[in-house]
């Protein structure tokens, strides 16, 4: 379903975390009053967050079916779309779910606007891209007028 009909995730882009970008985690628990921190990690940023402001729309990038459309821990309110040959997109952190799973939908509908669901620190769109089950970088499938 990936064809020359391709739509941009949001009306506005502008990158606030890189795809495969190295981030420091650091977690604590509070004891006797006091955090006590765990040891820091490291992990890659496997999407593309691109920033907005809640209620904003957010699209469908190309043509396919709803698989998921439901709330996660960490992803906040999440749709992912499979658009066929084992190509699928994400959309995280979305404040509304427009579809519920099952529903087929056409390049450039709007499917939910963005949000601060999940594990985040404030309003975006956390866009992901997987192809035959790996993390691809979103940039790679359209050119767009990106503002760093």
């Amino acid at each position: 379903m990936i064809t020359n009909k391709l739509s941009h995730p949001r009306d506005f882009h502008y990158i606030t975390s890189e795809w495969y970008k190295t981030r420091f985690n650091q977690f604590y628990q509070i004891v006797n009053r006091k955090k006590v921190f765990f040891k820091p990690y490291k992990s890659l940023h496997k999407g593309l967050d691109l920033r907005g402001n809640i209620g904003d729309i957010v699209y469908a990038i190309a043509d396919g079916k709803i698989v998921i459309s439901e709330h996660f821990y960490y992803e906040g309110n999440f749709i992912l779309i499979n658009h066929g040959n084992k190509i699928f997109s994400g959309y995280m952190h979305l404040n509304e779910r427009f579809y519920p799973e099952n529903t087929y939908i056409k390049a450039g509908i709007p499917i939910g606007t963005v949000g601060k669901t999940g594990m985040v620190t404030g309003a975006h769109l956390h866009f992901a891209i997987w192809i035959d089950g790996f993390t691809a970088n979103p940039l790679s499938i359209f050119s767009l007028p990106i503002k760093n």
